[in-house]
Formats: C-alpha cells, sequence, structure tokens
C-alpha cells in the first residue's frame, strides 16, 4: 500500500555531534531515516541497531562508505538541478 496511512510506521535517528564516539565518527552527525514497510518491525530493527552496525566498521569502510554517499548524494543533485 502505498500513501497517506492512519499510523507512521517510519522511524529516524538524529545525532547531531558525535564527539562522543572516538575513531572516524568522532565530529560527524548521524542522519537516518529507516522506513516501515507496512509495520514498524523493520524501522524499529533497523533503528536499533544501524548505528551500531556503522561504528563497528573499520575505518576503511567508513571512508568507503562517505565517498560513495558523496558520490550518490553528487549524482542526485547533478541529475535533479543539472538535467
Amino acid at each position: 500500500m502505498q500513501g497517506w496511512r492512519v499510523e507512521m510506521e517510519d522511524t529516524h535517528t538524529i545525532i547531531e555531534d558525535m564527539r562522543e564516539f572516538q575513531g572516524p565518527l568522532a565530529g560527524h552527525a548521524f542522519v537516518a531515516v529507516y522506513d516501515g514497510h507496512g509495520g514498524t518491525f523493520s524501522s524499529t530493527y533497523a533503528e536499533d541497531r544501524m548505528l551500531r552496525f556503522v561504528y563497528q566498521m573499520d575505518y576503511y569502510c567508513c571512508l568507503v562508505m562517505n565517498l560513495s554517499l558523496s558520490l550518490s548524494l553528487r549524482l542526485v543533485y547533478h541529475i535533479r538541478y543539472k538535467g
């Protein structure tokens, strides 16, 4: 089912400053939205585990993920605004 729903199934995480974390996450923000997919189980599950998963990745993986995200956002920007 797409569109308007009676209940919000999505969840989110917003951490504006991750100074308390050591390693490659220090000094960054963490923002994520988790899609409920027809219920709250998947979004709650992801919300409870995603930051821990990212934090446990080694530095190299974080750099690759950051680079991938940066390139993805640039691609979306160019497609959307540059035509």
